[in-house]
């Protein structure tokens, strides 16, 4: 399975492409404010930021927009730029079926990341146990050879 960082620019391109905008942008919620993780085309330039939907939907460069939710928490947002043409509701189906996959994607990283993370505990629990162990054998062997000793 792909990461988050590969799959992005893919879906920028498709909507770039499935819409005929000019250009597209992909936006996570990071630290709670909206931060361009792609675009396509890709631009090369640092990553804008926006407060909140409405500061990105008053962006020059931002004729439509469309949440990723992930029940009702904002995750990410879906962008073009399509100065020369209308948004027409073929290109609003095609941006929010595309939201919808990527609010699945976005939990299953989220998930992917939290397996690791959780995988990652396990493994310092079982060597903290391990080493335990090895302190308890080490205690063991002392009391007894102390206890031989003292008799």
């Amino acid at each position: 399975t792909g990461s988050l960082e590969e799959a992005l620019p893919g879906l920028a391109q498709v909507l770039a492409e499935g819409t005929g905008a000019q250009r597209a942008v992909v936006w996570l919620v990071v630290d709670d404010r909206l931060v361009e993780s792609a675009s396509f085309p890709a631009d090369g330039l640092p990553a804008a930021v926006a407060d909140n939907l409405a500061v990105l939907l008053a962006r020059p460069d931002t004729d439509h927009v469309v949440p990723v939710l992930d029940g009702t928490e904002l995750r990410a947002a879906l962008a073009i730029e399509k100065p020369d043409a209308p948004i027409t509701p073929a290109d609003q189906r095609l941006m929010q079926d595309v939201a919808d996959g990527a609010g699945l994607l976005l939990r299953s990283v989220q998930r992917g990341v939290e397996l690791h993370e959780r995988v990652r505990q396990a493994d310092e629990l079982a060597a903290t146990g391990t080493s335990l162990s090895r302190n308890r054998r080490r205690c063991g062997r002392s009391g007894i050879s102390s206890s031989r000793t003292g008799s």
